[in-house]
């Protein structure tokens, strides 16, 4: 439970990009949580809890069809402390690393099943 290490949180805002039912309330644990959105504010893959006693906590939103590892570094790299990417940029980076990863394995994969050509021109 948040409350017991962050203190009560009072607040939740998103960007309701990809939330597309945004409530003004929620009840959780016994008290009432206040929703607000900023659709130019603020980043969509971030999503911000505020608690008056102990202050703001920015969260990176990981969609669930990601992948598991995927998912695991975009939460490694959202915790490293001094972190300059914002959430965005470090889904961004993570697809962008993806693709590429997968673009090397298929040229490997390509490559062993006899699709190398040698340096005349024919099949290795």
């Amino acid at each position: 439970m948040l409350d017991a290490r962050w203190g009560r949180i009072t607040h939740v805002t998103v960007n309701p990009t990809y939330w597309p039912v945004v409530p003004r309330k929620v009840p959780v644990a016994g008290h009432t949580v206040h929703v607000g959105w900023f659709a130019e504010e603020q980043d969509p893959n971030k999503l911000i809890l505020l608690s008056y006693t102990e202050g703001r906590w920015d969260l990176l939103v990981i969609p669930p069809e990601t992948h598991p590892a995927a998912a695991a570094r975009l939460m490694s790299a959202a915790a490293t402390s001094g972190g300059l990417l914002t959430a965005s940029a470090l889904m961004t980076s993570e697809h962008t690393t993806h693709d590429a990863q997968e673009k090397l394995w298929r040229e490997e994969d390509w490559e062993t099943d006899g699709g190398a050509v040698s340096a005349n021109g024919g099949r290795a």
